[in-house]
Order: C-alpha cells, then structure tokens, then sequence
C-alpha cells in the first residue's frame, strides 16, 4: 500500500474517531475527513460515515482521476464527499427525493465548495411519473426511507420520480444505487433503454424479502448477466437460515 493510501487510511479513522458523544445528538454538524457535514442526528452520520469511509462500500477501482459517478439515493451526501475524498477531480449526478434530505444534500455540496456535482430531487422509477414516497417528518433523513409502504409505516408526499437513463448522456464509470426497494425498477429501465451498456461498475444496495413481497433476486442478475456483467455478493448470514428476514445485500458489478 502505498503512502497516500495510507495517509488517506488514516485520516479516515481520525475522522471516525471523532464521531462520539462530543457531537450534538442532533441538527448540528461535523468536521469528517476534511468535510463539513450537516446532518440530522448523529447516529445516522456515524452509520453512513462507517459504511462509506471506513468499510468503503463503494471503493472506486480502475477508474481515472476523474470518473463520471451517479451517486442513486444520496441522502445528506456522505457518498457524494466520498467520492470528492478518493477523486476530488471526479464529476457526479446525485438523486435524493426526500425535499428535506435534498436540503441538507444541498447545504453539504455549498459549504464544501463541490465542483462539478449535479444534485437532483427525484426519485428514480421506470417512468416519468409522480409517486408515493414514505418518509417520517420526525424522523427526517432517515435510512428506511422509500416507494415501499411496508418499509416505513407512515403517510406518503408525493415526489416527482425519473427515469435514470435520461440522466446518462455518455460513459458512467460508477454508478453507485441504494433506492431503499426500488433497485428492480431502476435496472429494469436502464436494461430497457440499452443505456446500461454505458456503465461501467455498479455498486448496488439490494433490499431482499422486503415484508410483502416475494424474493426475486435471480431475475435482479439476471438482468446484469445479459447486459455483460460480472458480480460479486456480500452478505451477512443469520443464525436461522431458513427464517424469513429483510436483508441487505451487495452487489459488486463490472463490466466484462
């Protein structure tokens, strides 16, 4: 490992170390790996703040100095400043359609001085329409956020939803999607439109046995393995493997 990663390795757990009581429980914010991060509440930054920066979970590989990311479901930005952190040259289009997690995205995009970041408020679906999205005015930002009724049990705004693939206009390099239950919709549609063709790795959240809904993960692959994709699978096991439960998977997709 070479000594800029490992400077970077370091900062990163400065950072993470700091994340403690010291921060106001909530609508404060933080100075993280040089950022200046708003938020709502401190434990959902110290879960984004691990995932992405400590166990990166959307680590950039063999890409330039300057790739072309879309960040899907960004919510306050910690992927977004991830991303500026390891390629401060890189160009991004994020989505958040939370209109009061879009704010916030906002603000940490201004007060860092983000160049070349596109910030959207839609949601991403398979057609230009306008959809329920359930979210908790008490609860803002939070991670369960979603399309899906069943993962957060709470009256709907309607928000205005996407299809992705306007948003690709050329070669994608990364292209990171955590839309909480709508990750078929959205690869169904780039499939549909051939713009998947145009990205090259994907770092993909997919949200299995959603209550209510039926496990579908073989026709999800499907989809990358006949558009020329390989994959990895990372995902925590259970004591009952038999046991119907919600569960996060990654999924690690490059082109072959």
């Amino acid at each position: 490992m070479n000594s800029e990663r490992l400077a970077e390795k370091a900062r990163i757990r400065r950072s993470f170390a700091k994340l403690s009581l010291s921060f106001p429980r909530n609508g404060s914010n933080a100075e993280v790996a040089g950022f200046k991060v708003f938020y709502f509440d401190r434990a959902t930054l110290r879960l984004l703040y691990r995932e992405i920066f400590v166990r990166q979970n959307y680590r950039l590989k063999d890409v330039g100095p300057e790739p072309v990311i879309l960040d899907c479901g960004a919510n306050l930005g910690m992927a977004t400043l991830f991303f500026k952190f390891v390629r401060p040259g890189c160009r991004i289009k994020c989505f958040e359609p939370d209109p009061k997690t879009f704010n916030l995205l906002q603000e940490n995009i201004l007060k860092n001085r983000l160049d070349q970041v596109e910030p959207f408020n839609v949601a991403l679906w398979n057609e230009n329409t306008t959809i329920d999205f359930f979210t908790d005015p008490e609860d803002p930002g939070s991670l369960l956020m979603s399309t899906r009724p069943t993962r957060m049990r709470t009256p709907a705004i309607p928000v205005a939803a996407r299809r992705l693939s306007e948003f690709v206009e050329g070669k994608v390099d990364f292209l990171k999607l955590d839309v909480e239950g709508a990750e078929q919709q959205v690869l169904e549609e780039l499939a549909a439109s051939r713009k998947i063709r145009l990205i090259k790795q994907m770092g993909i959240e997919y949200h299995r046995r959603i209550p209510g809904e039926r496990s579908a993960l073989s026709g999800f692959l499907k989809i990358l393995e006949e558009n020329g994709f390989e994959y990895q699978i990372v995902a925590s096991g259970f004591p009952e493997p038999s046991a119907l439960r919600f569960q996060d998977i990654m999924i690690y997709a490059h082109r072959v």
